[in-house]
């Protein structure tokens, strides 16, 4: 079959001449290169639109214009052709032979029309141009009609399509596939169109070199150019037809696209006018107004179509006709500098605007202005706010007392700003703080600056504010007291940043503080000096008080006559009184001193109460009145406190109501209210009037001086009461009437317990069995009288006179127990206690209790006996049934 179309030997046919005409092969060439470059530049225009059917337009006319110059040229190289022999063409299979480039051209086209071209879409759409182009070469070749028989060369054959797929690849690739920043369209499309008219002509005249033309030897005359007149004629129409309507069609959709453009930049141009927040106004030279944007008509209160034909002045009064003129008429819009003006609302009401204002040419060569509008009153009220609100920071700053500050959170704290108060301050102005040229640290005392930075460091890292007091030292040499007050300022990452704060001045607080303490201390050494003075005193007058007191009660033991006993009895009261009296100035000097301490323990509050009516019952016998308890069984009796001090104030209190009271009743009611424990005592006594219940609680008065006459006393008992009731934090209140009797009322917060009893403040018999005691005291007349006291007791006492003496009997005796003065010659008792405590050895010897005899009354003194080891402590004057009492809670703790 294939020996209908190809050659296999040259050795027996006859080929006949080919000859060509050099100019219609130059117009054959030019023919493809025009409809090429028609084509690509459909196929551009194709690429580029985005309506549909310009698209389709774009491609069918490019395909046409592909195919058709395929066509024109093949038959236009043919006519170019001549061989010995007469040509005709069949006309159908000539017009048919179009289609194959047309479609090649279609799918080709269409192809490129896509917005990214791949390599493998490139070489497809190559390869199909290149094969439309031969398929289409062939087709027509089969359309000759000749006496000679038509031959191919098979190897001219394939050169000729491969020609024509490379040629068409490379031509649509300069077109399509360079970056158009690399070559421009037009070029890109007249260097493509005329490698692809070359494709198209090389792929023809290749393969009329593959043609053979097998004749006989009458074939020998060269046919003529008018046999084919016709055809050249109508093929030569055909071009013509097909690049006018190329041409049309390129028109048409340049014209199209155009218009579409610029339908678009109108319409982009027209929402930006309408949506933008801003006012645009177009006037022209006269100061016509020709156009205003929605947000103009929003801005001055008019519509559009009320302003036109007005004058600009209408809503912007101070823009004149000689300022628009002004400007420079140039075929460009020019903007002038941005200023503020009044404008006017149709309401009459002015506001501010920012208005810039451009002009144009018109192609008429009028000028239009451009006016760009900007309500700036909320600007302008903010700027108000934020002056009024800076005026009032600068009255507020001006106004703090102290300097403000805001400095950097990184040491050395650089100061951002620091107001003008530092220099009144420290004497440096505030400008060298905030130039860096010096720093608030580095005028700090250099004792002060380890602190300071430690208090600022330890603030920023657990961001907190900070207070820190310092000196500062000044310009001037001196020094001022001052306190920093700040707080840093973290960002959202929590990172400090700033510090804000103020600087105080406080020298003159400083210095009252300082004096304040001085004064405090001076006043506390007055008080330890008085304190010393009312012990050692007390001292003193306790050692005789003891004698005095203590054989003037061995005295009343023995029978005598009336009058020297009651003499006695006398002296002994009188002695009393005065240790009652020394007592209470003790009292009064520890609570002046704050010395006075508290004890917690379980008591009963109705044995207690019960135990100061008993120690006043005598006296009221005596008196003639009555003394009576009311305490209620709803009332718990079992509290925490200190039942020594509760006793001293109700015996206080009570000792006075007895003492003013000559016929009636004392009266001591027992009540809880809103937890507290209420003691009311109430007599029928003299009462007071409003004067002297002034006067009641200072220490050392007395309603008035015939008070003091008649019935005596110092006036201390009220006030020890108060200070010990306010030490437990409740309070006395009295009511009184001149003549009819007065009404303590004391208030306690004291908590019930269930727990067990302590000791009973009141001492007992102690029923001691016979005890083997050393006694030791520097006085003699002391001495004795404990003897005697304890041998009544039927104790066997052995004495001494000094610490050595007592260490020497201590030695070489076995005793059950000692009681030694704290204040002897050669070796006092601490001392003493100190040996034998350490001493080692026999537990139960150095173990021995020792109970402590001094007539000081001093909490530290009774706390120096128990830090050296001593069992226990007894105040002189001796009260026998209180050291019986200790004596036996002292042996219970040594020996079980």
């Amino acid at each position: 079959m294939l020996n209908a179309y190809f050659i296999n030997s040259y050795q027996t046919l006859f080929f006949l001449q080919t000859q060509y005409n050099l100019w219609l092969v130059s117009l054959s060439l030019l023919v493809a290169i025009f409809t090429s470059c028609l084509a690509l530049q459909m196929a551009g225009f194709a690429r580029e639109a985005d309506e549909g059917n310009l698209k389709k337009i774009a491609l069918v006319t490019g395909s046409i214009a592909m195919g058709g110059g395929i066509w024109a040229m093949h038959f236009v190289g043919m006519l170019a052709f001549s061989i010995c022999s007469s040509v005709h063409y069949a006309l159908l299979p000539t017009l048919f032979s179009m289609l194959p480039a047309i479609c090649a051209a279609w799918f080709a086209l269409q192809m490129l029309a896509r917005p990214s071209i791949s390599p493998g879409q490139l070489w497809l759409s190559g390869t199909l141009v290149g094969s439309g182009i031969g398929i289409m070469h062939y087709s027509g070749m089969a359309a000759m009609s000749m006496e000679p028989l038509l031959r191919y060369d098979p190897l001219w054959f394939a050169a000729s399509i491969v020609v024509a797929v490379l040629l068409s690849t490379l031509a649509l690739w300069i077109r399509f596939g360079l970056d158009s920043n690399r070559l421009h369209k037009g070029y890109a499309t007249l260097l493509g169109g005329s490698v692809m008219g070359a494709a198209i002509a090389g792929m023809h005249y290749f393969g009329m070199a593959a043609a053979r033309f097998i004749g006989s030897a009458h074939n020998v005359g060269f046919s003529s150019w008018n046999d084919n007149a016709s055809l050249a004629i109508g093929i030569a129409v055909l071009v013509l037809m097909l690049g006018n309507m190329v041409m049309a069609g390129n028109v048409l959709l340049r014209y199209r696209m155009l218009y579409q453009k610029a339908q678009a930049n109108e319409l982009k141009l027209q929402t930006i006018v309408s949506t933008t927040i801003d006012g645009m106004i177009t006037f022209d030279a006269e100061g016509q107004i020709q156009s205003a944007n929605p947000a103009a008509e929003r801005l001055f209160g008019w519509m559009e179509s009320e302003l036109k034909g007005s004058s600009i002045q209408r809503l912007i009064p101070a823009l004149d006709q000689q300022d628009q003129q002004s400007a420079s008429p140039t075929p460009l819009p020019t903007f002038a500098t941005e200023q503020e003006v009044i404008g006017r609302r149709s309401d009459g009401s002015q506001f501010p605007i920012r208005l810039a204002i451009g002009n144009g040419a018109l192609p008429s060569h009028k000028l239009l202005y451009v006016g760009f509008i900007t309500d700036i009153s909320e600007r302008h009220r903010m700027q108000r706010e934020l002056e009024e609100r800076e005026q009032q920071f600068h009255a507020l700053i001006d106004n703090i007392p102290g300097v403000t500050f805001r400095s950097k959170a990184k040491e050395p704290w650089d100061k951002l700003f620091i107001s003008e108060d530092i220099q009144a301050l420290s004497g440096w102005p505030s400008n060298i703080f905030m130039s860096g040229g010096m720093h608030i640290i580095s005028i700090v005392h250099p004792e002060d600056q380890p602190r300071v930075r430690a208090v600022i460091r330890n603030a920023l890292e657990q961001r907190i504010p900070y207070t820190v007091e310092y000196r500062m030292r000044c310009m001037d040499g001196t020094e001022r007291w001052v306190s920093e007050s700040a707080r840093g300022v973290f960002n959202e990452e929590n990172q400090a940043m700033f510090i804000d704060g103020v600087i105080l001045d406080v020298t003159e607080r400083k210095l009252m503080e300082i004096a304040m303490q001085v004064a405090k201390e001076s006043a506390e050494s007055a008080a330890r000096s008085k304190s010393a003075f009312l012990a050692n005193m007390s001292h003193e007058i306790r050692t005789p008080m003891n004698a005095i007191i203590g054989y003037t009660d061995l005295l009343q033991d023995f029978e005598m006559d009336q009058e020297p006993k009651k003499m006695i009895e006398i002296i002994n009261q009188s002695a009393k009184g005065l240790l009652g009296l020394l007592n209470d100035i003790l009292d009064t000097a520890k609570l002046e001193q704050g010395a006075v301490e508290l004890e917690e323990l379980p008591f009963s509050l109705r044995d207690v109460c019960q135990q100061t009516i008993d120690t006043l019952r005598l006296t009221t016998e005596r008196k003639g009145i009555g003394l009576i308890m009311d305490y209620p069984e709803s009332i718990k009796d079992r509290y925490m406190g200190d039942a020594m001090r509760i006793r001293q104030i109700l015996l206080n209190l009570m000792s006075n109501a007895v003492k003013f009271t000559e016929k009636g009743e004392v009266r001591l009611q027992v009540s809880r209210h809103d937890g507290d424990v209420e003691l009311a005592i109430t007599d029928t006594g003299i009462g007071m009037n409003p004067v002297a219940q002034a006067k009641l609680f200072k220490p050392f008065s007395q309603a008035d001086a015939s008070t003091s006459r008649r019935f005596g006393g110092t006036g201390l008992g009220t006030t020890i009461a108060m200070e010990l009731v306010k030490k437990m934090g409740g309070s006395i209140a009295v009511e009184s009437t001149a003549g009819r009797g007065s009404t303590f009322t004391v208030r306690i917060p004291l908590a019930v317990t269930e727990s067990g009893l302590a000791a009973s403040p009141v001492a007992e018999d102690a029923n001691l069995p016979p005890l083997d005691i050393l006694v030791a005291d520097d006085v003699v007349q002391n001495l004795n009288l404990i003897k005697i006291l304890l041998k009544k007791r039927g104790h066997t006492v052995t004495t001494a006179m000094n610490g050595k003496e007592v260490l020497q009997l201590w030695s070489q005796h076995d005793f059950d127990i000692i009681l030694m003065d704290v204040q002897m010659p050669v070796m006092d008792g601490l001392e003493t206690c100190r040996v034998i405590r350490s001493s080692g050895g026999d537990p139960d010897k150095y173990g021995i209790p020792i109970i402590a005899l001094t007539a000081s009354v001093l909490q530290e003194d009774r706390a120096a006996a128990m830090a050296v080891g001593m069992s226990g402590f007894a105040s002189k004057p001796i009260d026998i049934k209180q050291l019986d009492q200790e004596m036996k809670r002292a042996l219970q703790a040594a020996y079980g």
